[in-house]
């Protein structure tokens, strides 16, 4: 079924499944992808094209979270795999790392956010990735913490943007004095990044760092050591931004550039302020609304005990070491930002060169199949058709019970020389180049047939077939000079087309035989045949089948017989006009 309730109840059932570890893989990698994680991570600040309220609604909350829900979600399902915890632990450890480094190196206050952003929820799927009560709960805490703040400095960039004209840190200077109401808001949510106290986004960090430290996991001390790297990069940021942007002079000499509306700075501001009264309070403020959802996401009784301050610990002493290596870190900057990968190893580049690769298959594939050869088109089928009949024979295990005793008893001299006859025209056509021996060769397979029909007791479809025939090989001499020439002009080029043909003939004659051998007398064929001259007034019951019992089906034929017809007259007797208009 497709209820989440009754899927995530039955874990045993997926587990005993035999596909948990495929099942595992493809939502790993919708989610990854969904919420641009490494190495799906690079579409994401090349989104930002959105208005900036459009960004941070999605940012904070929704789109690339929608990859994280869908984790959180499954967790209960799949929290017993081995694969489920090292594949997930794994990607958020890299994306989270590479995420913060690429904020770190950016300029654009957008794009710098958009990789904090991949950092932060590479951080998420790391967690879930650990496992265990501290791990979800620090995972919930952090999902809010960084709802406030990214969502508040998403606001604020789109402020600054529309007040100043850029959102390059680069060209912005002395903000703190022209817009102070957005300083104190991008002060309080950067202070929330980077894990200030007293701000959530420090409840937060102390969370991840108290999971990680004190969970046996092999992997968590890997995780601890990335997480503080990335804690200091994310500070480095902030001071970045809030120096160059805010307190630093001398850059924006537009002495026009004030505040913006009301309803510009506001909601940023509350976002912060709520951050702010969080982060002093968790404990009766947010606690009792996540320990619900961080039981929903692992199987235990909801339970999170939250307060700002836990004294002077190893946690305490690892939030105040990641500040200082931050500050460090930023007047590392400029070796930082030099050291970039060649742009061949960058996402984007081999993204391209994915999309560029496609587009040259397509355009081969579509060249080689819709090339305009009618030959072409049918080979295609043939191959396709004879494959599939092939595989379905195999599988059905139709040659084990073949054999070619019973077709070679009794062979007359007279059915050699028929098939002699037929062997020989076929291999001619091979060697001809004239279109009116082409036509003359098919005639005489068709009669050879024809023949065959009537030795074999079928005078009434031997007669069919010498019609037909004649009728063809009259029409065919009559519009032999409207045809086109032939494009294959060795008998070489030919050859490639005869394993086509003996793998088709080949089939149909091995059907034909195997339904020759599984004849039964069924209920239609006694009534045919008793109908036949009651009711068709017939001794054939073939004809009498085809003109009375089943003539709606044979009128359907004759009409797109008809229709064929005259589209073949109509293109016969098209005239292209060539004369330029």
């Amino acid at each position: 079924g497709y209820n989440l309730t009754e899927i995530l109840s039955q874990p045993e059932v997926v587990a005993s499944s035999g596909l948990q570890s495929a099942a595992i893989i493809l939502i790993a990698v919708g989610a990854l992808t969904k919420s641009a994680q490494f190495p799906f991570h690079f579409w994401l600040p090349n989104a930002m094209a959105a208005p900036t309220p459009v960004s941070a609604y999605l940012h904070s909350a929704t789109m690339v979270k929608a990859g994280v829900y869908l984790i959180f979600r499954l967790n209960p399902l799949f929290q017993e795999a081995p694969l489920w915890h090292h594949l997930l632990g794994a990607a958020g450890a890299l994306t989270m790392i590479w995420g913060a480094l690429k904020a770190f190196q950016e300029d654009d206050l957008k794009r710098i956010l958009a990789y904090t952003t991949i950092s932060a929820l590479g951080i998420l799927f790391m967690m879930i990735g650990l496992g265990g009560e501290a791990a979800v709960n620090a995972a919930m805490v952090y999902v809010l913490a960084h709802a406030m703040y990214k969502c508040a400095l998403f606001m604020a960039a789109g402020n600054i943007d529309h007040q100043t004209g850029t959102r390059r840190i680069s060209q912005l200077s002395d903000l703190g004095r022209k817009m102070p109401v957005t300083a104190t808001t991008v002060a309080l949510a950067l202070a929330s990044m980077a894990g200030v106290l007293p701000l959530l986004g420090f409840v937060g960090k102390e969370l991840l760092y108290d999971a990680l430290y004190h969970t046996a996991d092999p992997f968590a001390m890997v995780y601890l050591v990335l997480l503080f790297l990335a804690g200091a990069l994310f500070t480095a940021v902030s001071v970045d931004i809030l120096y160059n942007a805010f307190f630093k002079t001398g850059k924006l000499q537009d002495h026009t550039i004030r505040e913006g509306h009301l309803m510009l700075i506001f909601p940023p501001l509350l976002l912060a302020a709520i951050s702010l009264l969080t982060g002093i309070a968790p404990g009766w403020t947010i606690a009792p609304l996540l320990k619900w959802s961080a039981a929903s996401i692992h199987d235990f009784a909801p339970s999170m005990k939250l307060k700002l301050w836990h004294g002077f610990n190893l946690v305490f002493l690892l939030s105040l070491a990641t500040l200082l290596t931050g500050v460090g870190l930023y007047f590392l900057r400029n070796w930082l930002r030099r050291a970039r990968k060649p742009s061949w190893a960058s996402a984007d580049f081999l993204y391209d060169q994915v999309i560029a690769g496609s587009e040259s298959v397509a355009q081969y594939t579509t060249g080689e199949i819709q090339n305009g050869y009618l030959r072409k088109y049918i080979a295609t089928v043939i191959v396709t058709f004879s494959i599939l009949l092939l595989a379905a024979m195999v599988h059905g295990q139709v040659f084990q019970s073949l054999s070619a005793a019973p077709l070679l008893e009794g062979l007359q001299i007279y059915e050699l020389v028929i098939l002699a006859l037929i062997a020989l025209a076929t291999g001619f056509l091979f060697r001809v180049r004239s279109k009116l021996i082409v036509t003359a060769t098919f005639g005489i397979i068709g009669y050879s047939i024809a023949l065959a029909y009537t030795l074999f007791s079928a005078p009434d479809v031997a007669i069919t077939q010498f019609l037909a025939e004649t009728l063809t090989l009259i029409l065919l001499i009559l519009i032999i000079h409207r045809l086109p020439s032939y494009t294959l002009e060795t008998s070489i080029a030919r050859l490639k087309y005869l394993p086509m043909a003996i793998l088709f003939g080949a089939m149909m004659a091995i059907t034909a035989y195997v339904m020759l051998l599984q004849e039964k007398n069924t209920g239609s064929k006694a009534y045919f045949l008793e109908q036949s001259i009651s009711k068709g007034k017939g001794q054939n019951a073939v004809n009498v089948i085809l003109v009375d019992f089943r003539a709606l089906d044979t009128l359907g034929e004759i009409t797109v017989l008809t229709v064929t017809m005259i589209g073949i007259i109509a293109l016969l007797k098209f005239k292209p006009n060539n004369k330029k208009a």
